[in-house]
């Protein structure tokens, strides 16, 4: 018989028992990433998507309002010689935030994904989340391909923080490559790049 001692404050409630609990372990549940694989969409590579150079140009990001974005100068003095070409390397993988049921039959058919238009497609705080989701798979069951897709989102997460550090939370990816099932969602507001 369950009982509790009544805070008098407050009006009595009626008792409550629990007829069953049973702990979950998580740890005992194998990641399945297969439908964060489809969220994460290459935005990077030395030459395309999103770029460390300073400017307005489709993929820069300007140093405006008080902030100030790491180039390819500010990596090489922090990271010495060479640091830029090896971030600059490094892919970005952005988590896009929503998803939408293809011909309304996600079995079969499965999902597209969707932005916000006026918010964006990818957010730093999901990114996060992915990131922590894969590096614990890492540290747990030591999934190498886990520690690659980790350090990609990381490094997006890294690219949308102020030298301040300041985040930019959202961010529009290539619309008419990411989104082109819709020609709503193929529109470019801000090509490819930040809010």
């Amino acid at each position: 018989m369950c009982s509790r001692q009544p805070f008098t404050a407050f009006e009595k409630l009626e008792d409550r028992c629990l007829f069953a609990v049973h702990t979950v372990d998580f740890n005992n549940y194998a990641i399945n990433s297969s439908y964060f694989d489809f969220l994460l969409r290459d935005s990077h590579t030395p030459s395309t998507g999103f770029s460390y150079a300073l400017g307005t140009g489709d993929g820069q990001r300007p140093n405006i309002n008080g902030i100030t974005w790491a180039d390819a100068s500010y990596y090489d003095t922090v990271l010495g010689a060479g640091g830029f070409s090896s971030v600059n390397s490094w892919n970005m993988k952005p988590v896009i935030v929503y998803s939408n049921v293809k011909n309304g039959d996600w079995i079969n058919q499965g999902w597209n994904p969707y932005q916000d238009m006026a918010e964006g497609s990818a957010c730093i705080d999901d990114a996060g989340r992915a990131a922590v989701t894969f590096a614990d798979d890492y540290l747990a069951n030591g999934t190498e391909a886990s520690f690659q897709k980790a350090r990609d989102i990381l490094t997006f997460v890294a690219y949308m923080t102020t030298r301040q550090g300041k985040t930019y939370n959202f961010a529009w990816l290539d619309s008419p490559a990411i989104f082109g099932w819709d020609p709503i969602q193929a529109q470019d507001k801000n090509y490819q790049y930040r809010v």
